[in-house]
């Protein structure tokens, strides 16, 4: 197994560039306003414009896309990149800090939206929480990414279209193995992620912390346990309350739930302790 070298709470950019050049796998950038826009809708190339200037600061990989956030991970043999933790506290109060609070209709499923979340107490490396679906695909626009769907692009065609071969987060959880029901392998193993009924804590715990919660793609953390995690995946519609998806299981969740076929669905309003999100890039 390659193991990843790590910087505190995060990998190293500079060895996953060297994975892609190599020739392992190639993601394409995800920066330019089309792209984006395609993604996003019109309003996604204004929010990357907003940190254009900081690219690469945040510990983005450049091969991978992406100009904020954590640093991003290939997943091997399927052309795509997905953040190596769960966005933090302090990644995404960087976030607000930069966009004003009224960023318009990001897509025409976010017909509703209007404010980003309001400020919260995630402190620094802990995943970022009290998030809805729309703040989440906001933010992801903002980095350069865009938040986890269809590996082909956009969002999955609704929140029951779990396992598809283009569903990207469940890729990543598996790393295209049938046999890994959890990331790191087909049986469950309390204590190895942040969840589960033998191993549960009471909250969440700084994002790749528990180093042994890997292994379908080395160095992506945390998909199963910590907080649950937005996908782009929603009842059709165009309103909130639309049931909206979340996968990987929290802290607080048991063995079945943080399973990486797990589905749960909370409205895509929905501002939760134990839901946060992390982005993906082609």
């Amino acid at each position: 197994m390659i193991r990843l070298p790590r910087t505190v709470r995060g990998i190293d950019a500079t060895f996953v560039v060297a994975l892609a050049l190599s020739g392992v796998v190639a993601c394409s950038l995800v920066r330019d306003v089309d792209a984006l826009s395609k993604d996003h809708g019109t309003d996604a190339g204004a929010l990357a414009e907003v940190g254009a200037d900081a690219a690469g600061q945040d510990g983005a990989a450049p091969s991978c896309g992406g100009i904020h956030g954590p640093a991003m991970v290939p997943v091997f043999g399927a052309g795509f990149c997905i953040d190596a933790t769960e966005v933090t506290g302090d990644q995404y109060r960087a976030f607000r800090a930069a966009v004003t609070d009224e960023i318009g209709r990001l897509t025409t499923d976010c017909a509703w939206y209007t404010s980003l979340a309001p400020e919260f107490d995630s402190p620094g490396e802990l995943p970022i929480t009290f998030v809805d679906l729309c703040d989440a695909r906001a933010y992801c626009a903002w980095a350069g990414k865009r938040l986890c769907g269809r590996i082909s692009g956009g969002a999955l065609a609704d929140a029951n279209e779990t396992r598809s071969p283009d569903d990207a987060w469940h890729r990543a959880c598996t790393g295209g193995d049938a046999e890994n029901v959890f990331p790191y392998g087909p049986v469950f193993v309390p204590g190895r992620c942040n969840g589960g009924e033998d191993a549960k804590t009471e909250e969440p715990r700084a994002v790749g912390a528990a180093d042994a919660c890997q292994g379908a793609v080395p160095g992506v953390f945390d998909l199963s346990g910590n907080v649950r995690e937005w996908v782009d995946a929603c009842e059709p519609g165009t309103s909130g309350s639309r049931a909206c998806l979340t996968r990987g299981g929290a802290f607080y969740d048991v063995e079945g739930t943080l399973a990486c076929g797990n589905r749960q669905t909370y409205p895509a309003e929905t501002r939760n302790p134990g839901v946060g999100f992390r982005c993906c890039s082609r």
